[in-house]
């Protein structure tokens, strides 16, 4: 029996992939999947605010990792995990808790091992275990920094009920959606958009980086990550998926956006906070 296989049947029992049978599926085209987590930007935010986080050994150690792809940064790679899903891999960015139940049970929530909170935890030990090879510790971080903080601290994919809100159609800026893919970037869209008068100026447009530099320095002044275990990143998104309100009527209104704008930016900060502490506890021993 394989080292691989007796790691993951020890976290999870049911769980048959290899690390090298998922870097051979990632070759295959990626089954279709209503969920995206946060989506392209919203990974990139969190991505930077980990990396502001990270200690300096920990910090070297992603360069070190990320220089087998010349060019590469923990931004630039935030999304890669959505962009090379498969058959192996799809169920790892979700958790899908029942309405009003946020007590994780590996029976119920991840069976075979195939969840979110499974998928944190391998991927992290992989990549902290240097008795890996570097290709295969490097392909564990791209994984670790899009799931670890970032589909983690999505609230709707902690949230079963209508396929983590994908079923809940809406009207959202003048176009039909779902109340999820409003979560995953439409709301942070929002939040990216300038004020009134830079508006005029440029159009509108919403302004990531200057978002994303907000945000950054809003983390310097909040407290560290008070857990590195995804299971409680995971209920506590789920209790904000069941909080009243978070789906709404069938037009989502301004009043929505103001109420939820600032929970958003909230879990995207803690999402970066969360990414850093186990980036850090895996790459360094410690995790601040």
């Amino acid at each position: 029996m394989s080292e691989d296989y007796e790691m993951r049947t020890k976290r999870a029992p049911g769980w048959r992939a290899s690390l090298s049978t998922i870097a051979a599926l990632a070759m295959i085209a990626a089954t279709p999947s209503p969920a995206m987590a946060w989506g392209h930007e919203g990974h990139m935010i969190i991505a930077a605010i980990a990396e502001a986080h990270l200690n300096p050994v920990a910090r070297a150690e992603v360069r070190r990792l990320l220089a087998l792809e010349p060019g590469e940064t923990m931004e630039s790679v935030a999304s890669w995990a959505d962009k090379h899903r498969n058959r192996t891999t799809a169920r790892w960015h979700f958790t899908n808790f029942p309405a009003g139940d946020c007590h994780y049970k590996p029976e119920a929530e991840c069976k075979n091992g195939e969840c979110l909170v499974n998928a944190v935890d391998y991927e992290a030990d992989v990549l902290g275990d240097r008795s890996r090879s570097d290709q295969e510790r490097e392909l564990a971080l791209k994984y670790v920094i899009h799931l670890a903080g970032g589909d983690s601290s999505q609230p709707l994919h902690n949230y079963g009920p209508g396929k983590g809100g994908n079923a809940f159609q809406v009207r959202f800026d003048g176009r039909g959606t779902n109340i999820h893919a409003v979560w995953d970037s439409g709301l942070i869209r929002e939040l990216a958009k300038p004020n009134a008068f830079l508006g005029w100026i440029n159009g509108g447009k919403p302004d990531y980086r200057a978002l994303t530099q907000r945000l950054v320095r809003k983390s310097m002044t909040m407290p560290a990550a008070s857990s590195t275990d995804p299971q409680d990143w995971a209920e506590a998104a789920c209790r904000i998926a069941n909080e009243p309100g978070i789906l709404p009527g069938r037009t989502v209104s301004a009043a929505y956006l103001r109420h939820w704008e600032p929970v958003v930016e909230q879990q995207l900060i803690e999402g970066g906070l969360d990414l850093a502490a186990v980036l850090n506890l895996e790459l360094s021993g410690r995790a601040d």
